[in-house]
């Protein structure tokens, strides 16, 4: 997450700018991850075939 990891916003400031609970910000920013993890596993099997 751009603001997370280039501006340092903790979640309930992210939280607030969206207005959603700094929960909910926890929640997508763990989905990005999954997502983005099975995005570079499956690029990387592509690779080795």
């Amino acid at each position: 997450m751009e603001m997370r990891a280039q501006d340092r916003w903790s979640l309930p400031q992210i939280g607030r700018f969206f207005g959603l609970d700094h929960t909910t910000i926890l929640h997508g920013v763990r989905a990005h991850a999954r997502r983005a993890a099975a995005i570079a596993d499956a690029s990387d099997r592509e690779a080795r075939a």
